[in-house]
């Protein structure tokens, strides 16, 4: 009825950026079908979401920057409810982190990206997608900057101080 499983990945260097599974779990062999059909456009100069068919499954996936998004799902489900998931969840990751979504970041905040999830989704079923809404339950990560002091005491004993600041 709803997304599977929710596989981020790297498009230059196909690695797996996040696993996220909801429903029944798919092999990450999905990833390499979508490759397939992704490398297979860009020969044919066509741009634009794809979807793949597997045994069991649809995949289908949305390429942005570096990043392709792929959603794996039971023959059940509506592809455009997925697709549009899959562009709400890319509108929602440049509001959190900035136009240019990255690798890097992804896995900077990770924590963040799999709370994200976790709040778009119940159960594979998007509920929220609006990045206004979602800020209010997921704080955007730069809004904390969280440090630690390390301190000596004259009589040898250490603290650890954790400093909150809000920006």
């Amino acid at each position: 009825m709803g997304i599977d499983s929710l596989f981020v990945v790297n498009n230059r260097t196909e690695s797996l950026i996040a696993v996220k599974h909801w429903g029944s779990i798919t092999s990450s062999e999905i990833c390499e079908r979508v490759f397939e059909a992704h490398r297979k456009s860009v020969r044919e100069g066509v741009d634009g979401e794809v979807a793949v068919v597997d045994q069991d499954s649809y995949g289908f996936y949305v390429t942005r920057g570096e990043v392709t998004y792929v959603a794996a799902c039971s023959k059940e489900t509506s592809p455009l409810m997925v697709v549009e998931f899959l562009s709400q969840l890319y509108d929602v990751l440049r509001a959190y982190f900035g136009e240019n979504v990255t690798e890097v970041i992804l896995q900077e905040h990770h924590v963040t990206l799999y709370q994200l999830l976790d709040e778009m989704l119940d159960s594979g079923i998007p509920v929220n997608t609006h990045a206004g809404g979602l800020k209010v339950l997921v704080p955007p990560p730069n809004l904390y900057t969280v440090s630690y002091t390390h301190l000596t005491l004259p009589t040898n004993r250490e603290v650890y101080i954790s400093v909150v600041a809000v920006s």
